[in-house]
């Protein structure tokens, strides 16, 4: 999962795993502009029962972030996908736009000609 942050000193995206237990990961927060980004992570399964060797990269604009490394996730299985917004407060408010989702089972996607922070975007309130 990717989770995306309004903190004070500005926007943050962070990739979110979870092991066997049910037991939350989080990633590093990475700092992310009031700009169109390009996000996107591999998941990794462990190759067997306490292998701990399950992986889950994360990439902002084509760089890749710090992965979570030595998960215990060989009983985690990917059943569906979702896309959009979820578990927001009732401060919360503007729009979040999505241009593409691409979803690829066995390899690396790239940005694919997407060049980070070049649309324009509306102001926020």
């Amino acid at each position: 999962m990717i989770e995306f942050h309004h903190l004070e000193d500005g926007y943050y995206a962070r990739i979110v795993g979870f092991d066997d237990s049910g037991t939350r990961i989080d990633g590093l927060p990475v700092p992310v502009t009031y700009a169109p980004h390009a996000f996107e992570f591999d998941w990794q399964i462990a190759s067997s029962d306490g292998a701990n060797d399950g992986q889950l990269s994360f990439w902002v604009d084509g760089v890749e972030q710090s992965p979570l490394t030595e998960l215990d996730n060989d009983t985690m299985r990917v059943g569906k996908g979702r896309l959009g917004v979820s578990a927001i407060d009732d401060s919360t408010y503007g729009a979040v736009y999505f241009d593409g989702f691409v979803s690829h089972r066995w390899s690396y996607i790239g940005l694919g000609g997407f060049t980070p922070g070049l649309a324009s975007l509306p102001v926020p309130r």
